[in-house]
């Protein structure tokens, strides 16, 4: 159901030259690659291990980003990858007028993946959590979160268990 193009352009057999992909979607749904009703299991494998990403330039623009259970608009991902690894690569989307712009990097060569995230969020309010997690009368306007994020594992409950984050708040104002 995704509906845009995608283009690609290089000589895949050169190591030295970055293949050129770019992929523009009016809506891009990923949601459709996941099974129903599919949940990431605490022992279930999430990522690869000791693979060599290749050498690659990827720009991923969509107007609208489907995903399990969740719908961004504006999304966008410049994504490099060298020596196997996905070096810090921005992205950016906007969820129900909020925005959200960070970096992110990957490395899968090794027996244990290395993730980092780093991100900053505008005009998050209470809406964005859903009502079923808050109490009703909690109403919040949320600045800007800055988050700061890095992990290894494969496996979903090693991820979480390695997990070394900071998250940061300014302008915050509770009602």
């Amino acid at each position: 159901n995704s509906r845009g193009r995608l283009g690609a352009n290089g000589s895949l057999p050169t190591a030295a030259q970055a293949t050129r992909v770019e992929g523009i979607f009016e809506t891009l749904d990923l949601a459709e690659q996941v099974a129903p009703g599919a949940e990431a299991k605490p022992d279930g494998a999430l990522l690869p291990q000791q693979q060599r990403l290749p050498v690659a330039d990827v720009s991923v623009r969509a107007s609208r980003l489907l995903l399990p259970g969740i719908s961004l608009r504006s999304a966008t991902l410049n994504a490099t990858m060298r020596d196997g690894k996905l070096l810090p690569s921005a992205f950016g989307f906007e969820l129900d007028r909020a925005r959200v712009a960070g970096t992110i990097a990957a490395d899968l060569t090794g027996p244990a993946a290395m993730l980092s995230v780093t991100a900053r969020a505008k005009g998050f309010t209470e809406r964005h959590f859903g009502k079923q997690r808050l109490p009703d009368d909690l109403r919040f306007y949320l600045g800007e979160i800055s988050v700061s994020a890095a992990s290894t594992g494969n496996r979903v409950h090693d991820l979480s268990a390695n997990a070394d984050a900071k998250i940061g708040l300014q302008r915050a104002v509770f009602s």
